[in-house]
């Protein structure tokens, strides 16, 4: 069954956030809740390197969702699926030709995912794919996919499979999240030194480098919304705000999401 819409369960501060900069957050998975998450059996932790925002698929309120992302008293965001918008940019190229294909004519255009050329400039990396991937989380006891092997060739025809990091997880401690995910995959790598990589023969040494290093460019990024789902908005506020901060939400949609629905929550939370 195809899914119209996904849920986010955050703190009132992370809400002012993205409704104020209209913008969701993706952490590495060396921050989520399952420390054991993104490693392997042959590369060490991976998932380091593999950025995911999460959400969760269940339509029916969760207490234990409440509980675990936002302590009791935060909100669920209710928006519809791919927020993500898609744009197509001239690629970024090494400076060693120019740095940009940007104002030449006739130069062929790829999709990105909106605010990915950009993330990899400023930050020095490469995102592959360009594009923002989404899928639901599958919950499992199988040790060779809680375990992944990646690593495959040697020199440089050495691979990496990234394409299942955090995609499984372990369905006797996770299953009651019914989690779905945003996610890309980087290499702390810029063009350049791609370019450079390949030129001095290198690559290949590099990438079996990072297998032995604790390396996290950075341990999140914020990427922008579809404006028009944006303005599609439900929050359902938990039932054990005050009525301050219960004021303070309908303040932050009012000023920067006067569209979106508010709701009370319909279960009736213990402190």
């Amino acid at each position: 069954m195809t899914k119209s819409y996904l849920y986010h369960y955050t703190s009132l501060e992370t809400l002012a956030k993205i409704l104020q900069y209209k913008s969701f957050r993706l952490s590495s998975l060396s921050t989520v809740d399952d420390m054991n998450e993104g490693k392997t059996r042959d590369f060490g932790n991976l998932g380091r390197f593999v950025y995911v925002s999460c959400w969760t698929e269940k339509e029916s309120e969760s207490s234990s969702l409440w509980s675990e992302y936002t302590q009791k008293k935060g909100v669920r965001i209710k928006l519809p699926i791919d927020i993500f918008p898609t744009v197509s940019e001239v690629p970024n190229i090494p400076s060693a030709f120019g740095g940009s294909f940007d104002g030449i004519p006739g130069m062929v255009k790829l999709d990105y995912t909106k605010g990915i050329k950009e993330l990899e400039s400023e930050k020095g990396v490469t995102i592959i794919p360009r594009k923002v991937d989404s899928y639901s989380v599958t919950y499992t006891e199988d040790p060779l996919l809680l375990n992944l092997s990646v690593y495959s060739g040697e020199g440089e025809r050495l691979e990496i499979n990234q394409s299942l990091i955090g995609r499984f997880k372990v369905k006797s401690s996770w299953h009651h999240q019914s989690e779905w995910r945003y996610k890309v995959f980087l290499l702390p790598f810029s063009i350049d030194d791609f370019y450079k990589f390949n030129s001095e023969g290198t690559f290949g040494e590099k990438i079996h480098g990072l297998r032995n290093s604790d390396i996290v460019p950075f341990t999140y990024f914020d990427l922008p919304v579809d404006i028009e789902k944006f303005k599609d908005m439900e929050i359902v506020m938990s039932s054990l705000l005050n009525e301050e901060e219960v004021a303070m939400v309908n303040e932050l949609v009012l000023e920067y999401n006067p569209t979106a629905k508010i709701k009370n929550s319909t279960i009736k939370l213990r402190k």
